[in-house]
């Protein structure tokens, strides 16, 4: 895999990893995710015409894209709702490798290699002794966080599956994240109704600079996800679990023991696999 791909995705880590951190801490959630993805939406929005548009024959893959990331955003806020950033949060990454190798081989025969899969698996070790033992005293936290899981497999096959399968992946990315934005929005509407508004108004000084970040660094993966094995992009984006691991230590005060050290370790341990195995 490019060292070129590999610094993108841990970029996306730490950048996704913070986001989690804001929005546990957040006063209000779902004003800061709606405002977060409103920011995000209408950044996409304005770069279409510089990206280009879909041929109309080629929307439909954005309609299909965009589904797992609508179900992904309730089931995010849900599981924030239920458990401790350190907890939910490395449920429902650490899943994802494992889930988008298997989804990116049946949907469209991608066989990684065994050097790639080898990391990839790796890695999943790594962010499943990441979890902590808490997480059983809380089964709705871990449902809402393997629910999530499902959905960031979901959106990241179907993301490179659109990337690829339209041509231009940074139309696609335009058109995916505006219509991502827009859904937010309207979840925040059918929650809230117009009080919506000025709850994002008021998480703005976070939520915009968050948003304009987010969408940015997703470019980023989708181009990733075209042109690189989608498992092990996944799995080196879900590293995330430890910069979540760490921000939840030093911002949230949540514990980080010497097992997480040695799951950290591992994680490390896969990465390099990827980075040097040829």
């Amino acid at each position: 895999m490019s060292t070129l791909v590999i610094l993108l995705m841990l970029t996306s880590a730490a950048i996704h990893a913070t986001t989690g951190m804001l929005g546990k801490s957040s006063t209000d959630r779902l004003g800061f995710f709606a405002g977060l993805y409103c920011a995000m939406g209408l950044a996409c929005l304005l770069a279409i015409p510089f990206t280009g548009t879909l041929p109309l024959g080629k929307l439909w893959y954005v309609g299909v894209a965009i589904l797992p990331h609508i179900f992904y955003n309730l089931s995010t806020l849900a599981m924030y709702r239920q458990g401790d950033l350190s907890v939910v949060y490395g449920i429902s990454r650490g899943a994802a490798p494992l889930l988008v190798t298997t989804g990116s081989f049946l949907l469209m025969g991608e066989w990684p290699g065994w050097t790639a899969l080898s990391g990839t698996v790796i890695i999943s070790v790594g962010l499943f002794l990441l979890v902590d033992a808490r997480a059983l005293e809380k089964p709705r936290a871990v449902g809402w966080a393997m629910l999530t899981g499902l959905g960031v497999a979901a959106y990241s096959v179907l993301g490179g599956w659109g990337a690829r399968g339209t041509g231009d992946v940074f139309a696609f990315a335009a058109h995916l994240l505006a219509l991502n934005g827009l859904t937010m929005v309207l979840i925040g509407l059918i929650r809230r109704g117009p009080a919506i508004f000025p709850a994002m108004k008021a998480q703005a000084r976070r939520s915009v600079p968050t948003g304009l970040l987010v969408g940015a660094c997703y470019w980023g993966v989708l181009w990733a996800l075209s042109v690189a094995p989608m498992g092990a992009v996944s799995a080196i984006r879900e590293t995330s679990v430890i910069f979540a691991a760490l921000l939840g230590r030093l911002v949230l005060k949540e514990s980080f023991g010497p097992g997480r050290l040695v799951a950290a370790l591992v994680v490390v341990g896969g990465i390099l696999v990827l980075a040097f195995g040829g």
